[in-house]
C-alpha cells in the first residue's frame, strides 16, 4: 500500500519515469524548436491513466508524465506535436508469463501508428492528445482510465475562476 512504500522507492521511480521524460525535453525539444519540426512523444502507460492499491510509485509517476506532456503540448508552436503514448500490455522481464505479444509483435502494430503521428495534417488531433496504441489493452482496462485515450490537453487556466465573469 501507498503508505507503507519507502520513500526511497517513489523517488528512484519518479527519477526514471518522469525525470527521464524531462531529460529527453531538455536534449531534444531545442533541437525540434531550431528545426521548425518534431514530435515528442512521451511513454505513458495505462497505470498513468488509471490506478489500483500497490501502483502507487508506478501510476504516479505515469500520471506526471501525461500531465509534464500536456504541459510541453501547451509550449510548444505549430508544427511541433507532443503525445503522451501508453504503448500496451506487453510480455516483458516484469511479466514473462502473460499470454500478450512480446515487443516484435507489437511492433508490426505500433510502428506504423506512431510514424502517422508526424503527419503535421494530424496536428489538431493528436497534439496534447493522451493516446495509446490500438488493440494493446483489454477494453475493460480502458473503460477503467481516468485519462481517456485521445483526451486532449485542456485549456490553459487564465486566473482564478472567482475572478472570471461568465
Amino acid at each position: 500500500p501507498a503508505w507503507e512504500m519507502e520513500s526511497e522507492a517513489l523517488a528512484a521511480t519518479m527519477d526514471t519515469n518522469l525525470y527521464g521524460v524531462h531529460h529527453m525535453a531538455r536534449a531534444f525539444v531545442p533541437q525540434m524548436l531550431v528545426s521548425g519540426r518534431g514530435v515528442f512523444i512521451s511513454i505513458s502507460s495505462g497505470s498513468g491513466r488509471s490506478t489500483g492499491a500497490t501502483k502507487a510509485a508506478y501510476a504516479s509517476s505515469k500520471f506526471a508524465v501525461e500531465a509534464y506532456t500536456k504541459c510541453l503540448a501547451h509550449a510548444l508552436p505549430a508544427p511541433l506535436i507532443a503525445v503522451p503514448l501508453a504503448p500496451g500490455t506487453l510480455r516483458t522481464e516484469l511479466n514473462p508469463s502473460s499470454p500478450v505479444p512480446t515487443s516484435d509483435v507489437w511492433a508490426v502494430d505500433a510502428v506504423p501508428f506512431i510514424v502517422s503521428l508526424c503527419d503535421p495534417a494530424k496536428r489538431h488531433t493528436v497534439h496534447g492528445a493522451s493516446l495509446s496504441v490500438p488493440g494493446y489493452y483489454a477494453q475493460g482496462y480502458v473503460d477503467s482510465w481516468i485519462i481517456r485515450d485521445g483526451q486532449p490537453r485542456l485549456p490553459e487556466a487564465k486566473g482564478s475562476a472567482r475572478f472570471v465573469e461568465n
